[in-house]
């Protein structure tokens, strides 16, 4: 029942990156899968409730203070910090100084696929970042980190410029690995998993399925490519992140059917056959227990929405 609650609350309380571009009104995005922004000062009352980004987070403090919560836990954002968020947490901006200066830069998961960034070198963070979303680094690594925001949002702005997209690819992927590479200069202060842990296994078990959700639903694949039993896996998922493995594999499919019933123009039989379902009825009686209405019924109720936001 406590699970279930959340997963309403986080429904409720989701936001993508087109939702934070073009109703909120915050920063510039490039179509849905990337937002940057230096006004934070001027756009921080409108994130002061808890929510859930659908994409990474990543920001930097230059100046004045931030405090933010990440997952009901309040963190302070200094200057030269860099803060992080994955797609699941639920954040809130709950205080900042007037002469906060800084960037936050938005990436959905497609878009890092994209631009063909090893998505296991970033889920390699994932403990460290859940545990602590911060981390202070020297002034010439933030200076250096500035010049990549800077970079990125300028690209962005301008409008003349040839092959904008390609240009923000290249600016962006640098910027990720930039800090990555400073996070590998500072692996002394992050905490990685040790081997056959429980947060190992987890990490292996997320790594797996965000590649293969769509092929395999079943939680026995993955402990059999671990090595463990699919009750030990289930147990040790749970105790890592709160979530069974079942709940994870459900988070992957419903989240891969949601986006391609808003953004893809495949029919429901054809997104059924994506996500490896025998049937287009199975695939609907799966959705819909899980989401409290049918995939057409979800792409449609998305449609009249995207129809009034134009028309308002």
């Amino acid at each position: 029942m406590k699970n279930k609650s959340i997963r309403i609350m986080l429904e409720q309380y989701s936001i993508s990156i087109e939702q934070l571009v073009n109703h909120y009104n915050i920063g510039i995005g490039l179509d849905k899968n990337l937002l940057i922004t230096s006004q934070i000062v001027s756009t921080a009352g409108l994130l002061d409730f808890p929510c859930r980004v659908n994409a990474f987070v990543m920001g930097i403090c230059q100046k004045g203070e931030l405090s933010i919560t990440v997952n009901f836990k309040e963190w302070k954002i200094n200057k030269n910090t860099c803060f992080f968020s994955i797609p699941e947490n639920i954040i809130r901006i709950e205080k900042i100084s007037d002469d906060f200066e800084g960037y936050v830069i938005v990436v959905s998961e497609e878009y890092i696929k994209d631009i063909n960034l090893d998505m296991t070198k970033i889920l390699s963070y994932y403990m460290s970042i859940r545990i602590n979303p911060h981390f202070y680094i020297d002034e010439e690594d933030a200076t250096s980190v500035v010049c990549f925001f800077d970079m990125a949002e300028r690209a962005l702005k301008d409008k003349n410029i040839q092959w904008k997209d390609e240009i923000v690819k290249g600016v962006i992927s640098v910027l990720i690995y930039k800090v990555f590479g400073i996070m590998e200069q500072y692996e002394q202060k992050i905490e990685k998993p040790k081997t056959k842990s429980k947060e190992y296994y987890f990490l292996k078990f997320l790594e797996l399925c965000s590649k293969q959700f769509h092929k395999h639903h079943d939680i026995g694949y993955y402990a059999d490519l671990i090595c463990l039993t699919p009750k030990y896996l289930s147990t040790v998922v749970k105790d890592v992140s709160g979530l069974s493995a079942a709940e994870w594999i459900e988070e992957y499919i419903i989240n891969n059917a949601k986006n391609q019933l808003k953004f893809s123009e495949k029919n429901v039989q054809q997104i059924s056959d994506s996500l490896n379902f025998s049937t287009q009825s199975l695939f609907g009686r799966y959705f819909k227990q899980r989401v409290g209405i049918s995939p057409s019924q979800y792409r449609e109720g998305y449609t009249s929405l995207k129809t009034t936001e134009k028309l308002i």
